[in-house]
């Protein structure tokens, strides 16, 4: 209520400090809402190392929003060293759970062999499931990965070929637009 400013003036100070105080008693979404914060640098300078510590606590709750957030960390070495591995494990649980933004980051990781070996096939599953939800960026590479699979199955030197489609639709950096993190919840500002 203290972050909404509901029933009293918004208060992030105390909202930070009630949030706290229930993860730390386990409480996954306090958890996430408190890292959040940390994250977005609300009420006071980010807190990467505190906003890490706290996403993985929800995310090992389940919390598929800490899931992808933590992440998205570990994926860019916020805080950290980059853990692809890692990043992979948790872009995978946050996607098993529908979450759209994490199968379309799970499928480029599985397309690229970024944190685990290469599996076109698993990388196909899970964009498809991305494209099946209307994320356009994962419909477009999901049509390029399928017209690839196509190429590499017709002609004996497609390798090249079949591999510049993809690897020119996987150069952009993808991050959720806003609309996606509010669909998705990544970006939604804490619960009560």
């Amino acid at each position: 209520m203290r972050y909404h400013g509901e029933c009293y003036e918004r208060d992030l100070v105390e909202a930070l400090k009630y949030y706290k105080s229930a993860a730390d008693q386990g409480y996954g979404e306090a958890q996430f809402n408190y890292a959040l914060m940390c994250h977005k640098g609300e009420c006071h300078e980010p807190n990467l190392v505190e906003a890490l510590k706290y996403y993985k606590s929800a995310a090992d709750q389940g919390y598929r929003e800490a899931q992808f957030n933590y992440a998205c960390m570990r994926y860019h070495g916020e805080c950290y060293e980059r853990d692809l591995v890692e990043a992979l494990k948790y872009y995978k649980s946050a996607a098993d759970q529908g979450y759209t933004t994490a199968q379309f980051n799970y499928a480029i990781m599985r397309y690229k062999g970024e944190g685990a070996e290469k599996d076109s096939g698993e990388a196909l599953k899970y964009c498809k499931l991305a494209a099946e939800k209307g994320y356009a960026e994962a419909q477009n590479l999901y049509e390029v990965m399928l017209a690839s699979e196509k190429e590499s199955n017709t002609t004996v030197n497609s390798e090249d070929n079949s591999a510049h489609g993809v690897s020119r639709v996987l150069k952009r950096k993808y991050e959720p637009t806003p609309e996606q993190q509010e669909d998705e919840g990544s970006t939604k500002k804490p619960k009560q």
